[in-house]
Parts: C-alpha cells; sequence; structure tokens
C-alpha cells in the first residue's frame, strides 16, 4: 500500500501545481488558444513577481501614512494593577496591611505642535507618491520586458519560416542539379555543391528551431510564469506604423516618468522635513482627561481630571539649529537629483527617438533588399535550369535571399522593440496598436 501511494501523491503534487498555471492563461472554449500581446502584457501583470513585491511596497507606504496621521487623533490608554503593603507604621510596632485595586482611563488630544505632526504626515504621504512611482516603474518595465519577449518569439519564428524556406529551395536546387546530371547536362560538382548547401540549410534550420524555444522560454519568464510553460502566441511582425514626434515625447515624459515624479516627491518630503526639524525647539499643547477608581483598606472611590499640558524645549544643545541646517542641505540636494533626472530622462526620449528612426529606415531598405534578393534568385535558378547559368550563382542568390529575409525580420524586430523602448523612456502605458497582426 505504501509503494502505491508515492506516485499517486507526487501525481497530486503535480496537479496542484498546473493548475495555477493553467488558470493564469486565457481560454476559449474550455481550451487554452494563442496568446495576443494584450494578453501576453495581462499575464505579466497578474504573475510577475516584481510587481508583486513593488505592490506590496506601496501597500506599506499606504500603512505608514495612516500610522503618522494617527497621532493628530484621540489617544485613549487604560490602567489597572493590585497592591498590598505591610510594615511596621507605628511606634508601638503595631503593624499595618494594606490592599487594594485601583483603575485608571486617560484621554489625551493634540491640539498644537508648531506643525510637527502636519509636516510628519505630508512627508509620509510624499513617501507613499514615491513608492508608487516607482511601483509604476517596476510595472512600466515589466510591460516592456513581456513586449519585447513578445515580439522574440514573433521575430524567432518568422527566423524559422525564412530558415525552412531555404532548406527546401536547397532541397529543390539538389534535385534540379542531380536531374541535370543524370542527363549529362551538368558536371558532378553541381550536385556535390547542392548537398554542401542543404546540409548547411539544414544547420541553420536547427539552429532557428532552437532559436524559437528559446524565445518562449524568454517569453514564460516575462509573463512572471514558471519554467516549462506551453505557450503560444498570435500575430506577426510587420512595419511600424506614424513615427513619433519628438517634442511631444519629451512633453509627455516630463510630466509621467515614474522616476520624476519619484524625485519630485521626494523633494517635497525633504521640504516637510525641515518644518520637523525647526518644530524641536517649538511649543506643543495637549488637551487631558482622566478618570481614577480605587479601592483598598483605607480608602475607596472614584474622579476626574482635566487639564491642559504645554511642553516647551528651552535649549537642546543646538541640535534643532544643527538638523534645520540639515534639512535645508538634504532640499538642495533633491533639487539636485531631480534635476538630474530630468536631464536623463530628456537624453533617453530622444535616444529612443532615434533609434525609433533608424530602424523604420532600415525597414523600408530591408523590405527593398528582400524583393531584389528574390529577383536575383528567380533570374540565378532560371539561367540554371536554362543550361546558361552555373550552380554557384544559385547557391549565392539563396544564401542572399536567406541573409536578406533574416536583415528583414530583425529589421522589423527592431523597429517594434525600439518603440516599446520610447514608450518606456515616455513613461506611456501600454500602446500595442499597429504592432502586429493576426495571423
Amino acid at each position: 500500500m505504501r509503494a502505491s501511494a508515492g506516485p499517486a501523491v507526487i501525481g497530486l503534487i503535480f496537479l496542484m501545481l498546473l493548475v495555477p498555471v493553467a488558470s493564469a492563461l486565457p481560454a476559449e472554449n474550455g481550451e487554452a488558444g494563442p496568446l495576443t500581446l494584450e494578453q501576453c502584457v495581462a499575464l505579466a501583470l497578474r504573475n510577475h513577481p516584481a510587481l508583486r513585491g513593488a505592490t506590496s511596497d506601496v501597500m506599506g507606504a499606504r500603512a505608514n501614512v495612516s500610522a503618522t496621521r494617527a497621532a493628530t487623533l484621540p489617544q485613549l490608554s487604560a490602567s489597572g494593577g493590585y497592591s498590598q503593603t505591610g510594615g511596621e507604621l507605628s511606634a508601638s510596632g503595631s503593624g499595618l496591611t494594606q490592599q487594594g485595586f485601583s483603575t485608571a482611563l486617560g484621554l489625551r488630544q493634540l491640539l498644537f505642535d508648531s506643525g510637527r505632526t502636519s509636516a510628519l504626515v505630508r512627508e509620509s504621504r510624499s513617501a507613499l507618491t514615491a513608492t508608487s512611482a516607482t511601483r509604476d516603474q517596476v510595472e512600466q518595465s515589466v510591460v516592456f520586458g513581456a513586449r519585447q519577449a513578445y515580439f522574440g518569439v514573433l521575430a524567432a519564428e518568422q527566423v524559422l519560416a525564412a530558415q525552412t524556406q531555404a532548406r527546401d529551395l536547397s532541397a529543390l536546387h539538389l534535385k534540379v542539379g542531380q536531374a541535370r546530371y543524370q542527363e549529362g547536362l551538368a558536371p558532378k560538382a553541381d550536385v556535390t555543391k547542392a548537398e554542401v548547401e542543404l546540409a548547411n540549410a539544414e544547420l541553420d534550420l536547427i539552429r532557428a528551431q532552437n532559436g524559437v524555444s528559446l524565445a518562449y522560454a524568454t517569453l514564460s519568464n516575462a509573463l512572471g510564469l514558471p519554467a516549462m510553460t506551453s505557450l503560444k502566441i498570435a500575430g506577426a511582425l510587420q512595419a511600424s506604423g506614424e513615427q513619433p514626434v519628438l517634442e511631444a515625447s519629451l512633453a509627455f515624459s516630463y510630466q509621467n516618468r515614474p522616476e520624476l515624479r519619484r524625485a519630485e516627491a521626494s523633494l517635497q518630503a525633504a521640504g516637510s522635513a525641515i518644518t520637523v526639524a525647526a518644530s524641536g525647539t517649538r511649543p506643543s499643547l495637549f488637551a487631558t482627561a482622566s478618570a481614577n477608581w480605587l479601592d483598598n483598606s483605607s480608602i475607596s472611590g472614584s474622579g476626574w481630571t482635566t487639564g491642559v499640558a504645554v511642553s516647551f524645549p528651552l535649549w537642546d544643545g543646538g541640535g534643532t539649529t544643527a538638523r534645520v541646517r540639515q534639512a535645508r542641505a538634504e532640499v538642495e540636494s533633491a533639487q539636485a537629483a531631480y534635476d538630474n533626472t530630468k536631464q536623463q530622462v530628456g537624453l533617453e526620449v530622444q535616444q529612443a527617438y532615434l533609434n525609433v528612426v533608424e530602424a523604420d529606415q532600415r525597414v523600408t531598405t530591408a523590405g527593398k533588399l528582400v524583393a531584389q534578393a528574390e529577383e536575383n534568385h528567380r533570374i540565378a535558378q532560371g539561367r540554371y535550369e536554362g543550361g546558361v547559368g552555373p550552380m554557384i550563382d544559385v547557391v549565392d542568390a539563396q544564401t542572399a535571399l536567406t541573409a536578406a529575409r533574416t536583415s528583414y525580420t530583425q529589421a522589423l524586430f527592431d523597429a517594434q522593440v525600439t518603440r516599446a523602448r520610447l514608450d518606456l523612456a515616455m513613461g506611456r502605458p501600454l500602446r500595442t496598436e499597429g504592432a502586429a497582426r493576426e495571423k
């Protein structure tokens, strides 16, 4: 019985691990179907561990705001105790023992503390804004990773298709060469050349097949899915649409880039820290109220007390003055950090924009090269079949055609990835229109 329970337990564990993965994949009619770009991004946003961690940080920062704001609300405390006292308490040496219970309720309300608590609340809210900006930055990085991996799969599959075509054409060249050799119209060298071409094409095809597998593994990782998750995507690479405008891209990035929002929040927090530091030698005012109950051997009863308490530090050895100077220096540092971040954002947007322009130009040129290579291959093959051209021309034309198709696929991939990187540099949410078309 124990020997048969092992496989059953293992199978149950396997099913438990498989269910969350299967439920994360979109399904149609009860079966998982090819994933679109939007679905890949949705999976990444739902499953990627980096985003879950950043979201937890936001929740912690939000809780810190509530904890800081709690100082402005009434503070209620309760206390109680039991005591027993004994000993020689008179000249005659007679002993006296007392015992009893005491309880008390205390209420304290902050009325004024020279702006310290309100500054601390503002500082915690600025920290929340900064943490939220960090979370947005992580989210945009996750989206970019998903987009890049998705386009990587499309490019790998397109390269595989080109290598498959090359292998099929190489097989056709060998068949034609063998036929012409048997008819005495071509030398044995043509057959040998065609055999070498076919062997090289098969090697390239193997590499392309492995490239597809690697691309899918990268996609699974980018989506936050376990290794060996079976995926299939829909779509095909195509030329990009309208080119972006640099001025508009820069203006958008200055308004939406998470790093700038985080740097601005840090600057605001540093400003609030000045008020907190300056409050070290300023007065605080509290309203207090308490109720007491006493029951012991000599007295019992209850009472209440209300009042106002003032705390006014007179001298702290210059610590407050030093902390104010430190806080002001941190404001200047935060301002410099903000200016530096803004400058860096502008550079990243410019670089991403120029890469988009270059990629689009390469797509146009690579497309023309494919058309020329196809025509050159058609001519070389026709000349060889007509007996007026050598096999070497056909092989060279086939090699050039495969290289042109691969370069065109790489150009299409670069055009999409550079646009995704521009979106990342701008802090723009997901944009998928024009990126891929359904097969």
